[in-house]
């Protein structure tokens, strides 16, 4: 292929994005294949220029590898729509019916932070009746021929405030997939960490529970101000102690034990102390992520002298806060991949529930009846 052919066959990718190091060099993230490259001016201009030509054979196959360059035919936003209906025709074909399960409204801290604010004074429970409800509509998912999985979110408020809730689904769960009612099951907890007792151990190593979520705020000083209990007492050495003990007694091998941290723009600075005392405290190898802390009144997150994060930080504080994870040796995601589903509001067959059975269709909406898409079973 001539020089001419090259320039008029290729064109660079839509979804290329640049960052900029510094006069000379640049980040380049391809959004569509997740690629990153460092390149340099000269590349950047290239690219921009469209002078594929310049580019010797290896560095312009890499490029094409990496979805970087592209054929300049390829309409890339239908390739992303028969990406979507391809993966929206096989979640049809074999439903996976996702359940996220608000087993009660109530919790045993009180965050002053809290973005669910006074739901939490519904209370109610997700009882044994109320669940074999769900699990009814749940089962009307099944396509005859076909496989049927459920994925179980458990939520709340504090979801381990009604473990007997919790235990019964489990058990129902298990005794569905025993009956070749459903395929398989996976379950897992979203929880603040204080009410993980044997019991919860015992659940978590005979049951296929894949997750759980536990939050911290940074070191115990600032912690104990932040997730507090309702009495005003602080929870941080409580909840170190219950994350060695899952560490220590969970044999299930498929559990995955994962740390958000939430940040906003009074503790992000003391973050890497908390790094340091969980790797000397042998924590050095969970998962973690950042939890962006938001105000509960919608107005709060947007104002400029907010405490939280507003859109224009984010690049500047996470940036620092992935760095100080990395340099320590910690799991944590940066980079964001392709998906055509993102959350459970675009995903067929989600749906989160709570005590009254009425139907949200994202856990963030649940207590707020204009969000509400169904309450008759």
């Amino acid at each position: 292929m001539n020089k001419i052919e090259i320039k008029q066959q290729y064109k660079q990718s839509f979804y290329n994005l640049l960052l900029s190091l510094n006069e000379n060099e640049f980040i380049l993230f391809n959004t569509l294949s997740n690629a990153v490259v460092r390149i340099d001016k000269e590349i950047k201009e290239i690219l921009e220029k469209g002078d594929f030509d310049k580019l010797n054979s290896a560095l312009l196959e890499q490029m094409k590898k990496v979805h970087v360059i592209v054929n300049k035919e390829l309409n890339e936003v239908n390739l992303i729509r028969t990406w979507r209906k391809t993966h929206l025709k096989n979640m049809y074909l074999n439903p996976r019916v996702g359940l996220t399960l608000v087993m009660t409204y109530s919790c045993n801290l009180a965050c002053p932070y809290c973005y669910e604010g006074d739901k939490k004074a519904k209370g109610g429970l997700l009882t044994p009746e109320k669940i074999d409800t769900i699990l009814a509509f749940a089962k009307k998912h099944k396509v005859s021929g076909r496989d049927l999985k459920i994925s179980v979110t458990f939520y709340g408020g504090e979801p381990l405030l009604n473990w007997k809730g919790c235990k019964y689904t489990l058990k129902e769960l298990e005794k569905m997939k025993e009956d070749n009612v459903i395929t398989d099951y996976f379950a897992g907890f979203i929880t603040n960490g204080t009410l993980i007792t044997e019991k919860v151990i015992d659940a978590i190593n005979n049951y296929n529970i894949s997750s759980m979520q536990i939050t911290l705020d940074g070191p115990k000083d600032i912690h104990d101000k932040r997730r507090i209990k309702i009495n005003g007492e602080g929870t941080f050495e409580e909840i170190i102690e219950n994350i060695k003990l899952l560490k220590r007694e969970v044999t299930n091998e498929k559990f995955h034990l994962g740390l958000r941290i939430n940040v906003d723009k009074t503790n992000y600075k003391r973050i890497p102390e908390l790094l340091d005392f969980l790797k000397k405290e042998g924590l050095g190898n969970i998962g973690i992520s950042y939890g962006i802390v938001r105000g509960n009144i919608p107005y709060c997150s947007t104002c400029m002298d907010t405490p939280f994060f507003v859109g224009q930080d984010l690049s500047k504080y996470l940036t620092f806060l992935w760095k100080e994870a990395y340099k320590r040796g910690f799991q944590i995601a940066t980079r964001h991949n392709l998906k055509v589903s993102y959350c459970m509001y675009d995903r067929p067959f989600s749906y989160a529930i709570d005590p009254n059975l009425k139907v949200y269709p994202c856990w963030e909406m649940v207590g707020e009846d204009k969000y509400c898409i169904w309450k008759d079973y």
